[in-house]
């Protein structure tokens, strides 16, 4: 018998991916960095995990206007700039 291969680097396990919402990373987006969107994520949680105040959602939105022009429509698999 065989061994069930690793967890993928960033994951707490299976069970907490699915547990928080499918993200997979559970690692926080770093200011000043491209963090690519997971399912689930809206501006305010990135915000939230960020900077520690989901309210501030603005600012991830002002930094992205070239690819946002709806807060609600993020995807998975976009990139988005993280500002310091």
């Amino acid at each position: 018998m065989g061994t069930a291969p690793p967890d993928p680097p960033g994951t707490a396990g299976t069970a907490l991916g699915l547990l928080l919402g499918g993200c997979g990373d559970v690692s926080p987006p770093r200011p000043g960095a491209d963090y690519t969107v997971r399912r689930g994520h809206t501006l305010a949680r990135l915000a939230g995990q960020t900077y520690g105040d989901s309210a501030v959602w603005p600012r991830l939105l002002a930094a992205n206007q070239d690819q946002l022009t709806d807060s609600d429509a993020i995807f998975p698999g976009q990139v988005l700039h993280i500002p310091r």
